[in-house]
């Protein structure tokens, strides 16, 4: 896990470096922290789908 006052997975943060190049640090875990709420508000939607569409559920 990167350094930072929470954790974030190492995935995670070579991601946000890969998308904000040779930034700051500091711009790196905001970058990280954006991906992991993108990604959080993601799965919420799929679950909120998979529960308001049950045709859409595996038998």
């Amino acid at each position: 896990m990167a350094k930072t006052l929470i954790e974030l997975p190492d995935e995670l943060i070579e991601q946000a470096r890969q998308v904000v190049g040779g930034a700051t640090a500091t711009e790196t875990v905001l970058t990280a922290l954006r991906l992991f709420v993108r990604q959080h508000r993601q799965r919420e939607a799929i679950a909120w789908i998979a529960d308001s569409a049950p045709f859409l559920r595996s038998r």
